[in-house]
């Protein structure tokens, strides 16, 4: 029988950083925690800059079996600037590629929970910046408005991009998911075939910044994704059945993730029906 210890001992190791385990692990949700060390494993591990990895393969290897409960962990450490994100391809050839960023996570770290802000290794104190994007994100909320205020009028040089040989040359900004274009594509391409959509509530915004977060990460994905919902008999209510209505799709139905995959998976197209 094999003796754990000595397998332990036999193993290499891959090297978490310190600054992680004590600044950082303890504002970390455990599903994030989980999500972060198999990056580290899969990038550090094996002395790359970045890897592919499939929101498939992060479930089986952190045992997150909920899709949504993921992609909010991912989401945590995008926020936190602790990982950064590159795909390549679009529809279903989307590749995915994560890298660690330790130094992005140390400048970004804001303590908002003290009523105080905390400024963490800044690279240039001359440049310091809230938690957020470039290109105006908005910051996490809090009560104190002073301190809204204050964290509002910094700027943080953006995060040091991944080598250009290491992954594809793609910029990938999660935080910015433009409501109103996806909308006008729906409308575009669905309506009035399909019931249109009027208000675009704080519901439907979580899961358009979800789903362009983790899947439609441009307006040409969306436009794709629309267009093979209009190409489908069945989505588009035009498959009758006796004594029934037939089925047809609308704005929510089309921003469950779920649903999404089944769409692209070619499960509604019409030779599969």
């Amino acid at each position: 029988m094999s003796n754990p210890q000595s397998e332990m001992e036999n193993k290499s190791y891959t090297m978490i950083n310190n600054y992680f385990i004590d600044n950082i692990l303890n504002k970390l949700s455990g599903n994030a925690a989980k999500i972060f060390i198999i990056i580290c494993r899969k990038t550090i591990g094996w002395h790359k800059e970045c890897d592919k990895l499939s929101n498939k393969q992060l479930s089986i290897l952190t045992g997150i079996n909920s899709r949504h409960t993921l992609l909010k962990a991912i989401q945590e450490l995008i926020k936190l600037k602790l990982i950064e994100i590159k795909r390549s391809g679009q529809g279903k050839a989307i590749q995915t590629f994560y890298s660690v960023n330790i130094n992005g996570a140390k400048n970004a770290l804001l303590d908002f929970n003290g009523a105080k802000i905390a400024l963490l290794n800044a690279p240039n104190r001359a440049k310091i910046a809230p938690l957020g994007d470039s290109n105006g994100a908005k910051i996490a909320p809090t009560k104190d408005i002073y301190i809204k205020k204050v964290v509002e009028s910094m700027h943080f040089d953006s995060a040091p991009a991944l080598q250009a040989d290491a992954c594809p040359p793609q910029q990938l900004e999660r935080e910015n998911c433009p409501y109103e274009k996806i909308w006008k594509i729906y409308r575009l391409y669905l309506v009035p075939s399909l019931p249109d959509c009027i208000v675009l509530s704080s519901t439907r915004k979580t899961r358009m910044r979800l789903l362009w977060q983790a899947a439609l990460p441009k307006l040409e994905d969306w436009e794709f994704y629309f267009k093979k919902v209009a190409a489908s008999n069945f989505l588009m209510g035009k498959i009758k059945k006796k004594d029934k209505e037939p089925f047809r799709c609308t704005f929510d139905w089309l921003l469950e993730q779920s649903n999404v995959i089944k769409v692209l998976e070619t499960t509604y197209d019409n030779n599969r029906r």
